[in-house]
This record gives C-alpha cells, sequence and structure tokens, in this order.
C-alpha cells in the first residue's frame, strides 16, 4: 500500500530520529564497553589484541540485532511513537528471530535509507526480507503502515 507524500515524509522524519536515538545510546555504550578494556587492549599484543578488539566490535554491534527485541520497539522507536509489526499483520509483533533479521541490513545503513525513501509502502530491506512493517504506537489500533 503507497503512502501519500506528506505521511510518508512524516513518517521518515520519525524512522530517522529513532535511528539517531538508538544509535548515540548504542555508541555511548559502545564507548564504555572501550574504556573497560582499554587497558587489556594497552598491553596485549597479536592473537591477545585480536581477541579484545573482537570482544569490544562484538558488545558493541550486538545492540543493533537486539534492540527491537522488546515488543518491536527500541528506545528511540518508542521515544517517536513507533513500533515494529508483522506485514501480516498490524496488531501482531514479529518473531524474535524476524526483529534480529530486519536490523542485520542496519549496518548498510546508506542503503537502507536510499531504499526507505524511494519505497513507496516506506519499507526498508530489512523490512522486506522479516516481513515486517512500521506502524505509528497511536494509530495501531486503525492499522496505520509506515
Amino acid at each position: 500500500m503507497a503512502l501519500d507524500r506528506e505521511t510518508k515524509t512524516s513518517l521518515l522524519a520519525r524512522r530517522t530520529l529513532a535511528f539517531c536515538i538508538d544509535h548515540l545510546i548504542i555508541t555511548c555504550v559502545g564507548v564504555i564497553f572501550i574504556f573497560i578494556f582499554l587497558e587489556q587492549l594497552n598491553n596485549a599484543y597479536g592473537i591477545e589484541l585480536l581477541f579484545y578488539v573482537s570482544v569490544v566490535l562484538a558488545l558493541m554491534t550486538m545492540p543493533y540485532f537486539a534492540k527491537d527485541l522488546l515488543k518491536g520497539k527500541s528506545i528511540g522507536k518508542r521515544v517517536m511513537g513507533l513500533q515494529v509489526r508483522s506485514s501480516e499483520n498490524n496488531n501482531e509483533v514479529p518473531s524474535k528471530w524476524q526483529l534480529v533479521v530486519r536490523n542485520i541490513t542496519m549496518f548498510i545503513w546508506p542503503i537502507e535509507f536510499l531504499v526507505l525513501v524511494l519505497n513507496k509502502e516506506g519499507r526498508r530491506l530489512g523490512d522486506m526480507f522479516s516481513n515486517t512493517v512500521m506502524v505509528i504506537e497511536e494509530q495501531n489500533s486503525s492499522n496505520s503502515k509506515i
């Protein structure tokens, strides 16, 4: 279902702000992990250094995959009044697997943003791969898709 231009622009702004909020939070947590492991990184060489860097990178990326696991709403989505729902039923929270799959593509966020802007239904690649849609929380009862 195609969205009208005004609705799509408004919802694109909400999704963008939600992403920025989530990214800021995840980055701040990542910086904390870097400082925790900084002493080990300064004293590590070779395989040990590779291990510590791998741990830090894993700890920084895992939140991106898991950010929507609480009822399809990340912190940014909660602030912006958005929630992820199944494309078959806008009242149904997608499975945990669908929520993780939809966020795997966020590592190519410039492409995701371009697809989101150009897609008439306001869906990004992650939504298409996982059969999900974004809905406005207060309009969920009327099944308003983003």
